[in-house]
């Protein structure tokens, strides 16, 4: 591991160049997802032994959420590890 004095030498060579241009960041308007494309269940027959499961949970911006924090609620849902659960 590098010391706090060469990563910070590493930041200074490869950050400083790059200048602050004051961009605001990009918004997107209304939902990404319609109401059919949400709530569906897609039952497929595998055709090779792989391991994976792909989840979205489309969400609006979480700035404004953070009292009631849903990305939180999903963790909690997603690790839990009672009989039956993902």
């Amino acid at each position: 591991r590098e010391s706090l004095e060469v990563l910070e030498e590493l930041v200074q060579t490869y950050f400083t160049p790059i200048s602050n241009q004051n961009l605001k960041p990009p918004t997107f308007p209304g939902t990404p997802f319609g109401p059919d494309q949400l709530g569906q269940r897609i039952n497929v027959v595998p055709i090779a032994d792989h391991r994976l499961l792909e989840m979205h949970f489309p969400l609006r911006e979480n700035n404004t959420l953070y009292e009631s924090k849903p990305t939180r609620y999903l963790s909690h849902l997603l690790g839990h590890e009672s009989s039956g659960s993902i």
